[in-house]
């Protein structure tokens, strides 16, 4: 684990983690790996060692543009939501006997504000140990979601997966927001194209450096 003081995932540490993939997860490969394109991953530092590292012939490194979250980023889609459920459920625990045990300090006493300080220790065990519980249920259920959420998102490198990225594009059609934004596209489109019934309720920002007449 690695902390940063202002609980950012910074440049420093995108080095770091990959640092931790290449040369200790999968020493002496060749590594393909996909990023979003956060602030952190962009920065002259990170772009110098990808830089360096693909000369080397160790890194195979593609970016995913903005927007794409719901549709390619295994890690969401597979991992991040039960697992920072666990992880919230470990600190809540932690939590509890800490209360607890601070007014077992005073007892008789009406205490209305304690103050919770957890260290990094307790909060790297409390990581560790998530992340332990979701491997074992990955086991015990025979889930293998992550393997199975790349080929729905048409990253598997071994398989023909192009009609399983189609069933979970044609699923995201169904939820709420995506009806939202493709409701305001046709909006958009019809007020472009001079459809006098389209509601106008957009505003256009004029280019920098022009001024209407």
């Amino acid at each position: 684990m690695a902390f940063q003081q202002k609980h950012w995932f910074d440049g420093d540490i995108t080095i770091q983690c990959l640092d931790f993939v290449l040369d200790v997860l999968h020493p002496l490969k060749k590594v393909g790996i996909s990023m979003d394109m956060a602030p952190a991953h962009l920065s002259d530092a990170v772009k110098e060692y990808i830089a360096r590292r693909t000369a080397e012939g160790r890194l195979v490194m593609a970016f995913i543009n903005g927007g794409l979250t719901s549709i390619l980023q295994v890690c969401d889609l597979a991992v991040n939501k039960q697992l920072k459920s666990l992880i919230k459920k470990g600190y809540y625990g932690w939590r509890t006997d800490f209360v607890k045990a601070e007014k077992a300090k005073n007892p008789g006493t009406t205490m209305r504000r304690i103050k919770l300080k957890i260290d990094i220790e307790k909060m790297t065990e409390i990581t560790e140990a998530a992340v332990k519980d979701f491997n074992a249920l990955e086991r015990k259920d025979g889930r293998r979601s992550i393997a199975k959420t790349f080929r729905s998102a048409g990253q598997d490198p071994w398989t023909d997966c192009a009609a399983e990225f189609k069933a979970h594009l044609d699923s995201l059609e169904k939820l709420p927001a995506y009806q939202f934004v493709d409701n305001r596209i046709e909006t958009r489109t019809a007020i472009l194209l001079g459809n006098k019934d389209a509601p106008n309720d957009f505003e256009e920002e004029e280019p920098e450096g022009e001024q209407s007449g």
